[in-house]
């Protein structure tokens, strides 16, 4: 049985990178047009954060959530390991003058120091960067004219009213790219 039944707190589009896609693969095919995608890309933020990369949909997360899976446990706090091996953090957060659960991944040096059988290591990243690859793999996703990644980037990049990428920032990037190609 799991350890939680309601009041889950899941950002998607910031946390769960496969469905991520998928989502965006449907508005391709239904032409949601980019203003509502740049509303979604609010979602994240502006800070680094971790997302995870793995296969395990929303409620496979949710039901690995078990007392037998808790690495640490802390009020409002839980540690837990999915059946994948990737570790994330349920915070108990009150709104509405009701106990939430937010359930995120956990930062790589956490799933390191408390897996012991090894882990799924998350993809630690800044939100502007984040929010570049969606775009871009939107436009590729409506357009799919150029061959070259790259080009949806600088593309991407334009329409956030980001700087142009560098050098420095395609060999960050390029690490990144894999999880959208």
């Amino acid at each position: 049985m799991t350890l939680l039944k309601k009041r889950i707190l899941f950002n998607l589009i910031k946390h769960h990178i496969q469905l991520t896609k998928k989502i965006f693969r449907h508005y391709a095919i239904k032409r949601v047009p980019l203003e509502r995608i740049l509303s979604l890309t609010q979602r994240v933020g502006t800070n680094q954060f971790d997302v995870y990369t793995g296969s395990l949909n929303i409620s496979q997360i949710i039901e690995d959530l078990k007392w037998e899976n808790v690495l640490y446990h802390h009020p409002y706090l839980l540690l837990f390991r999915c059946r994948d091996h990737s570790v994330w953090l349920s915070q108990g957060i009150w709104k509405n003058q009701k106990l939430y659960h937010h359930i995120f991944p956990a930062r790589k040096n956490i799933a390191e120091a408390l897996s012991e059988n090894g882990y799924l290591e998350p993809l630690r990243i800044h939100s502007n960067k984040y929010k570049t690859l969606l775009i871009a793999y939107w436009l590729y996703l409506n357009q799919s004219e150029h061959n070259d990644y790259l080009y949806y980037i600088e593309r991407a990049r334009e329409i956030l009213g980001l700087s142009k990428i560098n050098h420095q920032h395609s060999k960050v990037m390029d690490d990144f790219i894999r999880y959208f190609i």
